[in-house]
């Protein structure tokens, strides 16, 4: 490109003709600076004449200079639309020596205009690294506050940071500003921090920039927080303990018990003793009553105390297994008209299920019965003695059966403990299994037999759960 001075551009032109020399271009700054009415009238003809070129020609050098001139003048729309039909034009060469003023200029205006992604569809990339040349160009001045600025606008034209990384550069001004005791936002920076995997830093750092988990990683997903609640736990910082009981509630609001469970007694070993509800209660859920108890005897009592009392809960867990009646309480006699479950549902109404199963295929003929619990005093009134009938679409779930037999028992009023103790002997069937899968597995007599359970909960409310017979 041919750069003129002040002189050169005032004798380049005729005063009657009003011409320019061919391919002329100012630097930038000098027509900002100059207020001779001449010489703008000089600058508006060959703004004009680069115009005319660049509508006939399309040529990259008359763009250079018409943007040039539009840099000097300030003219931030024609510069868009300029950007816009020519993006080569914002290179890096233009955004290191643009000046600051209009830069912020055109960054806010490129800002404003994101919202219609039509505007700057061929732009994207050009604005991703023009803001991260300005980025750097500030925090090379030690101007950080406007370096973010210009790196969470490359961020918002490059998210999936595809063309250039500017999460790096914000993470590294923000971390100065930081140690440098300014204003931080803390949920951008922990943002940042986890978007670049700086999970050591966070943790180092979680005292001044984190707080309580419910409140710091509302907005965070599972996967994120178990990556957080791992280094915490290898960096064997106080905070582990908080963050993996969190991560417990939230993966048993998900629905993922298994994974909850493995956080929750996380937790409890690294000191939370608000987990150990949560570890008893996900216990009972996924079958793992061993597991945890090992947990909390471990945190309380030596390996000798430890023995004792796992052997005495071993007996109990066996004796409610196999128990028909308290010790020394003679065995209930039979009574002929109350039959049992299995004698009512096999012999009774055995052929009846093949019957309904023939009349109405996909559905399933199933029986639940009320297991009982053995060390219950209350007394069994006939709502609960006889088993129940359903006849269930093949492709409903446990979870559907349990909401028809919750119906049934709201309607008995007072409730009796039903065998509390069954589910701490083998897992309970999962909500999500399909009743038709569960008939192909344990069909008798062409029927699905299942027990059920109601167990009322230490903070209030009952869990209902089936068992397969």
């Amino acid at each position: 490109m041919t750069w003129w001075n002040r002189s050169a551009r005032i004798s380049s032109f005729d005063a009657t003709s009003h011409t320019c020399q061919e391919g002329a271009a100012p630097k930038r700054g000098s027509l900002a600076e100059a207020q001779d009415p001449e010489l703008d009238q000089v600058t508006k003809v060959l703004v004009d004449k680069l115009e005319r070129a660049w509508d006939e020609s399309r040529e990259l050098d008359t763009a250079k200079k018409l943007r040039d001139l539009y840099t000097e003048q300030k003219e931030i729309q024609k510069l868009m639309c300029l950007f816009q039909s020519q993006p080569a034009l914002l290179d890096d060469d233009y955004a290191s020596t643009v000046e600051e003023g209009t830069a912020r200029c055109l960054a806010q205006e490129f800002s404003e205009t994101h919202n219609k992604p039509a505007a700057l569809s061929c732009l994207t990339s050009n604005l991703a690294t023009f803001s991260l040349t300005l980025g750097k160009r500030c925090q090379a001045m030690t101007e950080l506050a406007q370096a973010c600025e210009y790196y969470r606008l490359a961020h918002k034209f490059d998210p999936d940071e595809a063309v250039v990384k500017p999460n790096a550069c914000l993470c590294e001004v923000l971390l100065e500003l930081q140690r440098t005791d300014h204003f931080v936002d803390k949920e951008e920076l922990r943002e940042v921090l986890a978007l670049a995997s700086r999970w050591q830093i966070m943790v180092q750092l979680w005292p001044l920039i984190g707080g309580p988990p419910h409140d710091a990683l509302r907005s965070w997903q599972t996967q994120r927080i178990s990556l957080l609640a791992e280094e915490a736990k290898r960096s064997k910082e106080s905070s582990a303990a908080d963050i993996f009981l969190y991560l417990s509630q939230r993966q048993d609001a998900e629905g993922s018990k298994q994974m909850a469970f493995e956080s929750a007694k996380q937790a409890y070993t690294l000191g939370a003793s608000s987990a150990q509800e949560d570890l008893a209660r996900l216990a009972l859920e996924v079958g793992r009553v061993k597991d945890a108890t090992d947990t909390i005897l471990k945190s309380k009592f030596d390996e000798e105390a430890q023995s004792a009392i796992q052997a005495c809960m071993s007996m109990m867990m066996a004796y409610s297994d196999q128990a028909r009646g308290r010790p020394g309480r003679p065995e209930p006699s039979p009574q002929p008209e109350e039959p049992s479950p299995a004698s009512w549902s096999d012999k009774a109404h055995g052929k009846r299920a093949g019957q309904l199963r023939e009349q109405h295929p996909g559905y399933v003929p199933t029986i639940c019965s009320p297991a009982v619990n053995p060390l219950c005093e209350f007394p069994m009134t006939d709502f609960f003695k006889k088993p129940w009938k359903f006849l269930q679409k093949e492709e409903y779930t446990v979870l559907d059966l349990k909401k028809k037999i919750e119906k049934r028992l709201s309607e008995a009023g007072t409730l009796p403990p039903i065998l509390g103790s069954a589910s701490e002997l083998r897992p309970p069937l999962a909500d999500a299994e399909r009743i038709g899968r569960l008939f192909e597995r344990h069909q008798r007599q062409s029927c699905l037999h299942l027990h059920y359970t109601l167990d009322k909960l230490p903070h209030g409310g009952t869990r209902l759960e089936l068992f397969a017979v």
